[in-house]
């Protein structure tokens, strides 16, 4: 039995209201395949006879399992290399710069099972070891079990033999029976919780690094400039946003710099996006956005995430450098208390 075409647009509203994200047509397939297990799980004939018990039955935790079940969790380790490169030859050598000793944070807001954290994290400690211990990296998502396989840190060797080198395997994972466990040392740098993104964002600090990939592509227009209200409510003044390579803001929203020659989907939001000042004794990077390195800081641990609400962005300054100057309405939202809690789920 094929699913109908009003259960289909029943599903597709469901996982549009509870989470942000769009099934476009042609997707009854996808319903079919993912919902399946679940109808099983639930003594259901058929997807079609899940569908009418969440028609008429009030089940919360039944909507959840249906929602998460229709998010893609396509991950590996180091996933397209680009932003990577961007991190490593410019992101970071700026950050570290001009925040000599202080605690950075990065958030990883649509983490799945781990491997986009766990790869900034190795690659800190490849080629920031003195640094490394001065970012706390936070990974979200909308499914409590992907979330849950990401913090036990073990991968399949079909899962190994995606994005990782031979040096790095041998480096930074153990071999546990047919499994590969990360390293304490790796794991201790990631924080995961449970968000969703299409609601107000409970709890969240000010981060230095976003990386949004592969997830707007999945919301309406409405949805995509709603979500990207919400994180410039917790980037910090010229942190930097990365997102998927097929993804743009380009007539989304207005108040981001690109950075055209990063070699991936990059952008600057808010103050100090400018060159930074050179720092004394500092040895200068070769780099396509014209960053300056840094000098190594006085390694220090990185604070985990406070489990307090962010404090108020504040508003971008009247002395912007000239490529921010010329962005239309540059401007941090006005900064609202979060509104009660009614779920923690993403895309």
């Amino acid at each position: 039995m094929t699913i109908s075409s009003s259960d289909f647009d029943f599903v597709r509203r469901l996982a549009q209201s509870v989470a942000g994200f769009l099934l476009e047509d042609g997707k009854e397939y996808l319903v079919e395949t993912r919902l399946g297990p679940i109808a099983k799980a639930e003594g259901c004939a058929h997807v079609t006879e899940l569908v009418s018990r969440l028609r008429w039955q009030s089940q919360p935790n039944l909507i959840e399992r249906v929602v998460e079940a229709l998010t893609t969790n396509e991950t590996l380790f180091f996933r397209d290399m680009r932003p990577f490169d961007h991190l490593k030859r410019d992101v970071f050598p700026e950050l570290f710069a001009r925040n000599l000793g202080q605690p950075l944070r990065v958030w990883s807001a649509a983490s799945s099972t781990g491997q986009e954290p766990y790869s900034i994290a190795m690659m800190l400690v490849e080629h920031f070891p003195l640094q490394a211990s001065l970012v706390s990296i936070l990974g979200t998502d909308l499914s409590t079990e992907v979330l849950e396989r990401a913090r036990q840190a073990r991968f399949y060797e079909s899962e190994m033999q995606r994005g990782l080198t031979e040096d790095q395997r041998r480096r930074f994972f153990d071999r546990v029976g047919n499994e590969y466990q990360l390293q304490a040392r790796i794991r201790e740098m990631v924080e995961f919780r449970q968000l969703n993104l299409s609601t107000p964002f409970q709890n969240l600090p000010l981060f230095d690094v976003v990386l949004l990939r592969n997830v707007l592509i999945y919301f309406d227009l409405a949805g995509k400039r709603s979500v990207l209200s919400r994180i410039k409510g917790v980037l910090k003044p010229g942190g930097f946003l990365l997102l998927g390579s097929s993804e743009t803001l380009l007539g989304i929203d207005d108040d981001f710099l690109a950075l055209r020659d990063s070699g991936t989907t990059s952008y600057r939001f808010g103050e100090n996006v400018g060159v930074p000042a050179p720092v004394a004794g500092a040895a200068t990077a070769k780099s396509s956005t014209h960053m300056r390195a840094a000098a190594p800081g006085a390694p220090s641990n990185a604070p985990r995430m406070p489990p307090m609400a962010s404090e108020p962005p504040k508003k971008a300054s009247k002395s912007l450098p000239p490529q921010v100057a010329r962005l239309k309405d540059l401007q941090w939202p006005e900064w609202k208390a979060p509104t009660e809690d009614k779920g923690s789920k993403k895309p």
